[in-house]
């Protein structure tokens, strides 16, 4: 998909230049394929292995069957912000744990932008499509990742940064997706609703 190799660019832009040695790369995450396969091409000489974490099972994130520091460089994509809070920590101290240089852990922010179109894609899939977003659902169950949240999980001494990639951009890709199973009607229906939001709204985080 078109935004799993815009992730495999950037996470490949991040590494490239660094000092550190990445040999071997962990890729975490509910779908890592496309993803896996752009990255590769990126970093050939990178040994990558795809692991699939079930995240109806949030216990299963703070276990990870990997001892120390046993890859190079952790991939996370998009499975913290479908973890409860209290998971949340525990999971990236698992991804620090099996890490021997770096970890890169990709997830939406929670902005009022981001908790808008999930909504609105939950809401018009339930109610044209009779199916339930499962992921996105949990993002408005759990309330997605703030940066002062994520800065939380670091300890001290520890060298940590935020990188915003366009996550939009990805909200973008399954919009399309899911809107392709329905009727052009609704798609009208749902951007102007959207647009019509965002032009009334007083959150400052939309402007």
């Amino acid at each position: 998909s078109c935004d799993a190799k815009d992730a495999a660019y950037t996470v490949s832009a991040l590494i490239t230049g660094d000092v550190s040695p990445y040999r071997t790369a962990l890729v975490i995450g509910t779908d890592t394929r496309a993803f896996s396969q752009t990255f590769a091409r990126f970093q050939p000489a990178l040994k990558i292995v795809q692991s699939t974490l079930p995240i109806d099972d949030p216990e299963v994130a703070t276990r990870l069957s990997c001892s120390d520091r046993c890859f190079d460089l952790i991939v996370a994509l998009d499975v913290i912000a479908a973890l409860p809070r209290d998971i949340r920590p525990k999971f990236f101290r698992e991804l620090v744990r099996i890490a021997k240089h770096a970890v890169i852990c990709a997830a939406p922010l929670g902005t009022g932008l981001h908790l808008l179109v999930d909504r609105s894609l939950i809401d018009f899939s339930r109610e044209r499509l009779r199916t339930v977003q499962s992921e996105l659902a949990k993002h408005v169950d759990y309330g997605l990742p703030t940066p002062q949240e994520a800065f939380s999980w670091i300890r001290h001494g520890e060298d940590a940064d935020i990188f915003y990639a366009g996550d939009i951009a990805a909200y973008q890709h399954v919009a399309e997706q899911i809107i392709r199973q329905a009727e052009l009607g609704w798609l009208r229906s749902l951007l102007w609703k959207l647009t019509t939001h965002l032009s009334t709204s007083t959150d400052p985080s939309l402007n």
